[in-house]
């Protein structure tokens, strides 16, 4: 039905919101512990040592999307790179794959249910 329609467009529309709020915090944070590090090149090699995480992350989920054929969770893509041994280092795990993905807005979108790859024609539901 067409309320029905609206309630979901909706719910997406939040979820994004959402994601991309817990986005801001995520950086608000990561800013704000790095100012208030005692040692500044003890935060730089803390970065440097971290800093391929988010590419291998993105070409896993990258990998993961394209197997599945479908448009996949956070959630599921964590619950996918953990089975597979992919291991990283976040207290959110998912939350940390969706900013890693939301920052690559030129490689993946969210959409209704779960992350795509931008240019790539998505199955019927």
């Amino acid at each position: 039905s067409d309320v029905l329609a609206k309630a979901l467009k909706e719910r997406d529309n939040l979820r994004s919101r959402l994601e991309k709020v817990e986005a801001f915090i995520e950086l608000h944070n990561e800013f704000s512990e790095r100012s208030a590090a005692p040692s500044h090149k003890k935060t730089l090699k803390v970065r440097r040592r971290k800093s391929s995480q988010p590419q291998q992350i993105a070409a896993s989920a990258e990998q993961l999307i394209r197997s599945a054929g479908r448009p996949l969770t956070r959630g599921e893509l964590a619950e996918k790179m953990k089975e597979a041994g992919i291991t990283i280092e976040s207290s959110d795990i998912p939350r940390y794959i969706g900013t890693v993905l939301w920052r690559m807005p030129d490689k993946f979108e969210n959409v209704e249910d779960g992350y795509w790859l931008v240019g790539v024609t998505r199955p019927p539901l």
